[in-house]
């Protein structure tokens, strides 16, 4: 999920264990309960979600066991941990439909896919014979902003033309 890295371990069978210590590093895996930055509570658990992880980022986590009398363990690591992000692309854009007005520029229309995450949509034109295969094919047409309609000035009267309409997210998955 983006934004977030889940973290799972096995407590020791210490009858005195009172607090488990999760801590996150970066580039350095945190050598004490004190190194890198707090995740989640102290309470004693098995896992543990860390809700703000930066996706991308390469992180070293590593788990404490703590006893009644305040004594720790040897770091558990987890290292080179990465949340690869958002990898879901928007549904596609439907019932897209092209009609030429009166002054011969083509006027595009659809519905956007019921995807909460859309960040802009991308309009591309290609000859008749060649219509855009993707998102970085062809013309673009318009600007990038959430829109369900788009005319095209720079069409040319006469000439056929195919058009193709990407939804993008935030984390430019593309339907």
């Amino acid at each position: 999920m983006p934004g977030q890295i889940t973290l799972q371990w096995t407590n020791p069978g210490a009858s005195d264990l009172s607090r488990v210590i999760v801590r996150r590093g970066w580039g350095v895996c945190p050598a004490s309960p004190s190194d890198g930055s707090p995740v989640g509570g102290t309470a004693v658990r098995t896992h543990q979600v860390d809700t703000g992880a930066a996706d991308g980022t390469s992180y070293c986590y590593a788990v404490f066991a703590v006893d009644a009398s305040g004594n720790h363990s040897a770091a558990t690591l987890a290292n080179n941990v990465t949340n690869s992000g958002d990898q879901t692309a928007p549904g596609p854009v439907t019932d897209l439909t092209a009609k030429v007005n009166p002054s011969s520029q083509v006027v595009l229309s659809w519905v956007n896919p019921k995807h909460a995450g859309i960040a802009f949509i991308d309009v591309r034109r290609g000859p008749a014979t060649d219509c855009p295969n993707s998102q970085l094919a062809g013309v673009a047409v318009g600007g990038s902003g959430i829109r369900t309609k788009q005319v095209d000035t720079t069409a040319k009267p006469g000439v056929s033309y195919c058009y193709r309409v990407y939804a993008l997210d935030a984390a430019d998955n593309v339907s």
